[in-house]
């Protein structure tokens, strides 16, 4: 069923929140599947765009069941990712999935609701939000932010 919202304020977070749904999980990992081509052009032209850092910090907002945060692991070796979310379910699967891949040194998690603001983490050289602030109420606010802390 569709739900329409007439704007951002009216937007029914627990309809799009992650509220420990394990069904969510195995959908966002299907998205990652299903857009991996996508995906890996844009990530080859962040790669690029980002060549002339030695040893990159990259924030993942929205990150979810932490496809793009593992993306840009495998992606930027030798970078730290830290992967920002309202569901801490969904923060311990990257972790267990960093964890598998060895990448669990470079990738660290934080709990937050973006809808509250941009948590505090250290000064970042590239931000990452991908398929997720169409779930905060002023996206605008949070990249004003993202990018006043850049």
């Amino acid at each position: 069923m569709a739900h329409a919202h007439s704007s951002p304020a009216e937007h029914d977070h627990a309809e799009h929140g992650h509220g420990g749904d394990p069904g969510l999980a195995e959908l966002l990992d299907l998205d990652g599947v299903v857009l991996r081509d996508y995906w890996a052009d844009a990530l080859t032209w962040l790669r690029r765009a980002a060549a002339h850092l030695p040893r990159a910090r990259l924030l993942d907002l929205g990150a979810g069941s932490g496809v793009g945060t593992i993306a840009l692991a495998q992606r930027f070796a030798g970078a730290d990712v830290i992967a920002v979310d309202q569901d801490e379910a969904m923060l311990e699967q990257i972790r267990a999935k960093a964890l598998d891949l060895g990448l669990a040194p470079r990738v660290r998690t934080v709990c937050a609701d973006l809808d509250a603001g941009l948590p505090d983490v250290e000064p970042v050289d590239v931000s990452w939000a991908s398929m997720s602030l169409h779930h905060l109420a002023d996206p605008d606010r949070l990249l004003r932010d993202v990018f006043a802390a850049t």
